[in-house]
């Protein structure tokens, strides 16, 4: 032990008065909060454990194979002046508690929204408890901020965050000086998912506005799926990311493609979400009849328009609208109407058909028309005088129309 200069008071507190030390059996316990002031200052203790310098007012104890089986030691601190003088002593004691305390889980990772694994605490000293107090307690919700040792630590933590938060519980020995256990959760936040657009409707065989998916959790990946897979084709039935390409309703009808998208980050899974894609059909066309044949003046065969998609329009335009007089140059539905050929040749009207449905245009058909003209004869001479049994002046017909055939009667 170390002398010093005599004095009249001698002081001895180990850490701040404790009586009771709990120690985790494998440890070294470094005193920080003792006091000694004497002219003798000696550690002892009562098992096979040693100080690194039993005279420092604060040293580091490491016990001895003994004192771990036995599950305590006690510790003194010998302060005295042996000064016949100013003599003086204190001989504080304390236990050390020596146990094969552990936390379990010490760590562990979970989803927001989901029950932790069961923290418990083993190898407790008979007769300590521990309180439990945590951190993070408005980024991570659902666990109390604090509670005792008497119950393990279970429940359901939530992150309110975008981030990934870890939860600590530090668990703090009472009755007893004792350096805390912690315990550690990272609580990973679930991801979402925001679509844009999230819905759009296009015609079939279109390329569709690409789906852009975003989120707040950073590294999230978006995971989708589509229906109407017989029904629409142009796009995998799944897919990673944002979403474009196009798509060809294969019916009649309007069909609409929904796509899950389904969030995922640090393996945790979002809710999922749905953009919609409304792909209109291609609209087509029938005329009939598709051709006839008229002679100038004369109402065609009404021409019938209809297709296999509901609510198709049809809308229609011709040409030789100056040589053919009598239907207007364009409209819309079925075709009819006298047609007038104003020239001394065949002309053939064609009517240049497009369907629409749902703001979707198909494929132009045609129907035709030949509007043959009127044709016109001419006597030469036009009239005469004979003497009976003479020839008359041979009387010769001719027209503008070539081709014109001349019967006659008289």
């Amino acid at each position: 032990s170390l002398n010093t200069a005599a004095q009249s008071i001698c002081v001895a507190n180990i850490e701040n008065g404790s009586t009771e030390i709990c120690l985790t059996a494998g440890a070294t316990k470094t005193f920080s909060n003792s006091t000694a002031s004497g002219a003798v200052v000696n550690w002892l203790s009562s098992g096979d454990g040693t100080f690194n310098n039993p005279s420092l007012a604060n040293p580091t104890y490491t016990p001895g194979p003994q004192d771990i089986t036995n599950g305590y030691v006690f510790i003194y601190l010998d302060v005295y002046n042996d000064d016949p003088f100013a003599p003086c002593s204190v001989l504080p004691v304390a236990t050390i508690l020596l146990s094969t305390l552990k936390v379990s889980p010490a760590t562990q990772t979970i989803c927001s929204g989901t029950q932790i694994g069961r923290i418990t605490l083993s190898g407790i000293p008979s007769g300590i408890t521990y309180n439990w107090t945590r951190n993070n307690t408005t980024s991570v919700t659902g666990i109390a901020n604090s509670g005792t040792s008497s119950t393990d630590i279970r429940g359901t933590l939530t992150n309110n965050s975008t981030a990934p938060v870890t939860v600590t519980f530090t668990l703090t020995p009472i009755s007893c000086a004792g350096t805390p256990i912690l315990a550690t959760v990272l609580v990973n936040p679930r991801p979402n998912a925001v679509r844009t657009p999230g819905s759009q409707t296009i015609c079939s065989g279109a390329t569709m506005t690409p789906i852009t998916l975003t989120g707040g959790v950073s590294g999230t990946t978006y995971n989708w799926t589509t229906n109407n897979i017989g029904t629409i084709t142009g796009i995998a039935t799944s897919g990673s990311g944002d979403i474009s390409g196009a798509l060809t309703n294969t019916t009649v009808l309007p069909v609409t493609a929904t796509f899950t998208i389904t969030p995922t980050a640090n393996s945790c899974v979002g809710t999922a979400v749905t953009a919609t894609t409304l792909v209109n059909p291609t609209p087509n066309a029938v005329a009939t009849p598709s051709s006839q044949t008229i002679c100038s003046g004369a109402t065609i065969t009404a021409i019938t328009l209809n297709g296999a998609v509901i609510g198709t329009t049809y809308n229609w335009t011709r040409d030789n609208t100056a040589s053919v007089t009598g239907i207007a140059a364009s409209g819309s539905g079925n075709i009819i109407g006298a047609l007038t050929n104003t020239t001394t040749a065949p002309v053939t009207v064609t009517f240049i058909i497009t369907p629409t449905a749902n703001g979707c245009p198909g494929a132009s058909i045609t129907a035709t028309v030949i509007v043959n003209p009127t044709p016109n004869a001419v006597a030469t001479p036009s009239s005469q005088t004979i003497c009976s049994g003479a020839t008359i002046t041979a009387i010769t017909l001719n027209g503008a129309v070539i081709g014109t055939t001349y019967n006659w009667t008289r």
